[in-house]
């Protein structure tokens, strides 16, 4: 019985001590090297770079210009918008453009209203030499705002 007691005494001190240790395995987090941002490259299967831009010049017109530069072997169906913003926030296609083929460059001059935000954007369809559609890429300028002043 004497034997119990000093087993018992040491068993408890055991259980106490295993609960201040977790049950569970440890994690730690590794650090990883990120690129920065800029660093970051979009890789497409049939194209090579996008563009949009817009300018509002002061004679009350928009410029846009956009490109689309495929790889040797594919070809692009591209469109540019010219596009106002809405009340609501949504995109309203002012204009378009059509272009096709391995390398599509826009370039438009266009009368636009006042006291709206406009923007462009070049949405391209990517076909192979056999025309298999490969990709739909897509680019967006940033906005400009067309006042009075």
């Amino acid at each position: 019985m004497r034997w119990f007691s000093r087993c018992r005494g040491i068993l408890s001190l055991a259980l106490a001590l295993c609960l201040l240790i977790p049950l569970a395995p440890q994690s730690y987090a590794a650090e990883v090297d990120t690129p920065a941002e800029e660093e970051i490259e979009v890789y497409f299967t049939g194209t090579f770079g996008i563009s949009a831009c817009i300018a509002i010049l002061p004679t009350g017109e928009a410029e846009c210009w956009g490109t689309v530069d495929c790889y040797p072997g594919y070809t692009a169906d591209a469109v540019m918008r010219l596009q106002w913003k809405n009340q609501n926030g949504a995109w309203i296609d002012w204009q378009s453009w059509d272009a096709e083929g391995n390398v599509v460059d826009f370039y438009e001059v266009y009368p636009i209203p006042l006291e709206r935000t406009y923007r462009v954007r070049v949405v391209a369809v990517i076909s192979d030499a056999e025309g298999n559609w490969v990709e739909t890429v897509s680019a967006i300028s940033g906005s400009e705002y067309h006042s009075a002043d």
